[in-house]
């Protein structure tokens, strides 16, 4: 029995709760990633903003199923994923490539050197596999890194994670993360907190807890509002105790509380969604330059907080542009026939 028989559903439209997340998500890691430039402290939930490329990878398995479970075949499916995001990283990584070679020709101090190792990493997306000794050149790239170890897996364990009976995939999606999570702190270091030291036992079981939340999302008719006050617990639970695993615990079940309860949201939070990917690849560069000038300018190195806006518009209307000038059309141009079904 094929997937296509098993699971007659067919992908709908987008869900607009869940590109509403990647939007808040997106702007919870910019927020994390520009907190220590501020005289203010942000507090404790900005303070675990990296935990929002936990969301990121649980809701890649969650829409990886919902999109292509039915036509997971491993050439097609990678071209897509590829063209997807190698635009985006090929134009960021240049950008901040640019940014230090212009430092060094003009002579102005630069917190990074461009080096032929690293680079090739970074651009064939093997930088967050721990071939490297620490985060280089556009440093939240790591986990497109990370995505493209998934993306390779994907095809081979979709087959079978969709055909077993959910339940038994439910049990063995909670053993294999058991299971990673016992292997990172046996190999020294939390598994929250991998990024260019093998971010791949990062990502793959959080995406697999996706991919199974999209099966329960998809077979079964719970109560939304059930789900979601049961995701509360360890959400909220893992924020005020400052727990990241505690916290990851609820996100598979909020994506699929959100994705039950999917209705029409407003027109720029779904914008701020559909350009999530480009800001969350920018925003990097925007804090390189902006926070480089804004400290000439005012001259001092922490800034006063009436700059965090300026920062973050200046890091939204960088993200329409690339959205708008790279992500839409590189899709176009790699995939002419497809691009408009694209995730």
């Amino acid at each position: 029995m094929t997937a296509t028989q098993a699971y007659p559903i067919r992908p709908g439209p987008e869900v607009q709760s869940l590109t509403a997340l990647r939007g808040v998500a997106a702007l919870w890691v910019v927020l994390y990633h520009y907190e220590h430039h501020f005289v203010a402290d942000f507090g404790q939930v900005i303070g675990m903003g990296d935990l929002a490329v936990d969301l990121f990878f649980v809701l890649s398995g969650f829409i990886m199923v919902y999109v292509y479970r039915d036509r997971a075949r491993f050439g097609p499916f990678l071209l897509k994923r590829f063209a997807r995001l190698f635009p985006v990283h090929a134009v960021t990584l240049a950008g901040v490539a640019m940014m230090i070679a212009a430092a060094g020709f003009l002579g102005v101090q630069s917190d990074g050197k461009v080096e032929p190792w690293p680079f090739v990493m970074n651009l064939l997306c093997l930088h967050g596999w721990g071939l490297l000794n620490n985060m280089s050149l556009n440093y939240p790239s790591w986990s497109i890194s990370a995505e493209f170890a998934a993306y390779l897996v994907f095809p081979a364990i979709a087959g079978p994670l969709l055909k077993m009976p959910l339940a038994r995939a439910i049990l063995l999606a909670l053993i294999f993360a058991a299971a990673c999570i016992w292997v990172a702190d046996a190999t020294g270091r939390k598994i929250y907190l991998r990024s260019f030291d093998f971010s791949p036992i990062r990502i793959l079981p959080e995406f697999v807890l996706g991919m199974i939340a999209a099966r329960i999302g998809l077979e079964t008719r719970l109560n939304p509002c059930a789900v979601l006050l049961v995701a509360a617990v360890p959400l909220a639970g893992g924020l005020f105790w400052a727990s990241p695993l505690l916290f990851i615990a609820g996100v598979p079940l909020l994506v699929l509380g959100l994705f039950l309860c999917d209705r029409p949201l407003p027109a720029a939070l779904l914008y701020l969604g559909r350009i999530s990917y480009s800001l969350y690849m920018v925003h990097a560069l925007v804090e390189k330059a902006g926070f480089s000038l804004a400290e000439r300018a005012l001259g001092t190195e922490l800034m006063p907080l009436w700059v965090l806006p300026v920062m973050l518009a200046a890091a939204i209307a960088a993200a329409a542009v690339l959205y708008h000038a790279v992500e839409v059309p590189g899709r176009r141009i790699l995939l002419p026939h497809a691009a408009g079904r694209l995730s």
